[in-house]
């Protein structure tokens, strides 16, 4: 199946998020520093019917209620229709100085949806401007090396270059989100740990299907088939995962020892 990156993105799906921009440049007018666009829209390994649209947005201060209230009914009129959308908010004194973890104004993902909506039916925003995420450092930093600027400043005059102790920290706890996941969501267990490693390796910043295809030259030929199997489907290539969850433990728990390794041996303060 094909994958695209946001140049070549089919012309519905760039339509439906230029509209999304556009209302959020109307919502936040002034106050707006920027809207970027990372994850695998903008790394070129976006798959229509399994992939979400992520977003990072920057403004200069802390956003009234209504100007909230506005961005979360846009998510979620716009997530799922058809591609889920995640959108982090955050200010520019967030960043400057660096802090982490890094606090948000806003966070929201398929996952948090039912949150938003209860908060509707109830008329009561209970948001904390200063929530702190440790996987914003990923965000930032995924954004700062290969995101696209949608509207306002460019992202190398916007955000910080993430110190490196802290962008680890927060991949390792990715890890360990992949492990406690991983029957969960398999695929997504399987290629986060594959990017943790090829970062704290190489200090390559990669999509998970760019990772995944790096695992294949090197993991070792009895594990090469569940990887394989892992990209095939985050690809699109195949609708089942036909791996006995017993493969599939063992396949990360070799990743796991690899990620943990590199960690320990402090490579990647080189």
């Amino acid at each position: 199946m094909p994958q695209f990156g946001w140049a070549d993105a089919p012309p519905h799906i760039r339509h439906h998020l230029m509209a999304c921009v556009d209302t959020l440049q109307h919502i936040l007018h002034d106050d707006l520093t920027g809207i970027y666009l990372h994850g695998s829209l903008a790394m070129g390994c976006f798959h229509p019917e399994r992939s979400d649209v992520n977003l990072l947005v920057v403004v200069r201060q802390n956003l009234e209620a209504s100007q909230l209230w506005a961005i979360i009914r846009l998510m979620i009129q716009q997530s799922g229709s058809p591609q889920d959308y995640t959108l982090a908010v955050t200010r520019e004194g967030h960043l400057f100085p660096w802090r982490y973890p890094v606090p948000l104004l806003l966070y929201y993902s398929e996952a948090v949806r039912p949150l938003y909506e209860q908060m509707l039916d109830a008329s009561t925003l209970t948001l904390n401007p200063n929530d702190a995420y440790h996987d914003a450092a990923l965000t930032l930093g995924e954004t700062r090396a290969r995101g696209v600027t949608l509207a306002g400043r460019a992202i190398e005059y916007t955000l910080p270059t993430i110190p490196r102790p802290d962008y680890v920290d927060a991949l390792m706890r990715a890890t360990k989100v992949a492990h406690d996941g991983l029957m969960f969501d398999p695929v997504a267990a399987i290629l986060t740990l594959c990017r943790a490693y090829r970062y704290l390796y190489d200090g390559a910043l990669c999509s998970k299907d760019e990772a995944g295809q790096w695992a294949l030259a090197w993991i070792k030929p009895g594990l090469k088939p569940i990887v394989a199997g892992m990209l095939a489907y985050y690809r699109g290539e195949t609708h089942a995962i036909p791996f006995d969850p017993v493969d599939v433990s063992r396949c990360a728990a070799y990743l796991e020892a690899r990620v943990s390794d590199c960690y320990h041996q402090q490579r990647w303060r080189s």
